[in-house]
């Protein structure tokens, strides 16, 4: 294991250090054993595992994001096409190759405002939880540590020197105020105990330390997933999502909805909020379809312009910064 990670990392249960053993981790203090897979330490708290709800919402996860690999791969290749291997492609394929197009310059922009809004990193430990294949830490700066439940996520990691840790956002499993930035994007819609997700950020995040945060921003109720649970057991029975949504692919189980800055914040009772940014300015989805048709030639306008017409556009990205 590299020797920053063997710093950092801890018993995700108990808080103690880890030893290796054996090809394996061990915890000082429980004696609880974490396996290493092809090099990225799995630590899941024992705890949590035991847990129905999360053994099912880790089995719904795991088959919801089954292609997602091939998906984001995709994107990436024709974000790093040159301009003449672009060309040839959209002439073979003009209407996959626009769609290719239109995925990638979203995720393009994505990138862009994220890393504009964390800002410099160079020289920082860096957390990034729920970092899928690193995108977004690949072109940050610092000491990089991608944390996600999935592992097969992690094996596919982008950009050299990323350090790779699996297991549960709600119970970290790193040593208390190790970490310069914590970024976590897209993650709090997804959580089932967002309160402890919550605290383990404010946990890590060193006195000096920034949190990142990033979550969809009024999104439409219908596209959100209900968890039921049996009151017996604890176990999540199914994850749907509300109405009837056969024409768009509903959202990998969000379970929440964020209206106001305050939804996000309140989570943070230690940390107070220092920036807020709102980004991807759409169309308001209560206007019927008709006006909506009448805006559409303007989805390819900048937020600039989009958010001087708070009346017809609103964003769907919030994202904020939180320090001690």
């Amino acid at each position: 294991m590299d020797k920053l990670l063997r710093q950092l990392v801890c018993c995700p249960d108990c808080k103690s250090g880890l030893s290796e053993k054996d090809d394996a981790l061990e915890c000082k203090g429980c004696k609880a054993a974490f396996a290493l897979e092809d090099g990225i330490p799995l630590l899941f708290s024992q705890k949590i595992s035991q847990d129905p709800l999360y053994q099912s919402y880790k089995n719904q996860y795991d088959e919801d994001l089954a292609g997602q690999h091939e998906h984001d791969s995709k994107h990436i290749k024709y974000m790093e096409m040159g301009l003449l291997e672009k060309l040839s492609y959209h002439v073979s394929d003009c209407r996959v190759a626009m769609h290719t197009w239109n995925s990638a310059r979203k995720l393009s922009k994505h990138l862009s405002t994220c890393t504009r809004f964390i800002g410099p990193t160079a020289g920082l430990t860096v957390l990034d939880i729920g970092a899928s294949e690193g995108i977004l830490l690949s072109a940050l700066g610092g000491n990089r540590v991608a944390f996600d439940i999935s592992p097969s996520h992690l094996k596919h990691i982008r950009g050299k020197d990323i350090l790779r840790v699996s297991g549960f956002a709600e119970r970290l499993p790193f040593k208390d105020a190790v970490f310069d930035r914590v970024v976590s994007i897209f993650l709090f819609e997804h959580v089932l105990r967002p309160e402890e997700l919550a605290g383990e950020i404010t946990r890590v995040l060193r006195p000096s330390g920034k949190a990142i945060l990033g979550v969809p921003f009024n999104e439409d109720p219908e596209r959100l997933f209900e968890l039921e649970e049996d009151p017996a057991k604890g176990a999540a029975l199914e994850t749907q999502p509300r109405g009837d949504r056969k024409s768009h692919k509903p959202p990998t189980l969000h379970f929440r909805n964020f209206e106001r800055v305050e939804d996000l914040t309140r989570f943070f009772p230690e940390l107070h909020l220092t920036k807020t940014q709102y980004y991807f300015y759409k169309r308001k989805r209560h206007f019927p379809k008709w006006f909506k048709t009448l805006l559409r030639p303007l989805r390819w306008a900048p937020d600039s312009f989009k958010k001087t017409f708070p009346s017809a556009f609103a964003p769907s990205l919030l994202q904020i910064e939180l320090t001690r």
